[in-house]
């Protein structure tokens, strides 16, 4: 009788452990296109571009990944993807150094719609509201300065694996 009543207790447990309601913490994850290098817009969509600026893969050295050098005045835009599987995304940020590259994002009335008033979408820091657990938009940049930038796209989500980056290295020669 104690051993069925232990092993019931047991299995009870487990049960009960199984029904937690505690909510499961993924990665949050970026994704992006290519980096187009002076596109050529019909409407909306791009249509053309001068060169595409494949980035090369993360070098386990240093972290981060190399695109091809452009000159001063150049345009790059990109679509960038937040996301986190079963997570709310909180922010959505794309770090540069203002004196070097003016960010910019492109983003219609429906995107406007889900960011929170504290966003400061000049800046491209985006900050989310409750229920997204994805959301992509076109980015760019425009260098106004030689030398290598650091372009730093971070995605933040109510995951206790969070948050999670990703480092371009830029360089800009006259």
């Amino acid at each position: 009788m104690k051993k069925s009543i232990f092993i019931s207790l047991i299995v009870l447990a487990g049960v009960i452990s199984a029904c937690s309601s505690r909510q499961a913490s993924y990665t949050p994850y970026i994704l992006h296109s290519s980096f187009y290098l002076n596109p050529v817009y019909r409407g909306d969509s791009i249509v053309a571009a001068q060169d595409t600026l494949d980035s090369v893969a993360v070098s386990p050295l240093d972290g981060y990944y190399h695109l091809k050098p452009i000159h001063v005045g150049d345009t790059v835009v990109f679509v960038a993807g937040f996301g986190s599987v079963a997570n709310d995304l909180i922010a959505a940020r794309m770090n540069v150094d203002t004196l070097s590259l003016i960010p910019s994002a492109q983003m219609g009335d429906d995107f406007r719609a889900i960011l929170l008033p504290e966003s400061d979408t000049k800046h491209v820091q985006l900050l989310f509201k409750p229920g997204y657990s994805f959301a992509a938009l076109r980015l760019g940049y425009r260098p106004i300065k030689t030398g290598e930038h650091t372009i730093e796209l971070v995605v933040e989500s109510d995951s206790k694996f969070s948050p999670k980056s990703q480092i371009f290295k830029q360089p800009v020669i006259e």
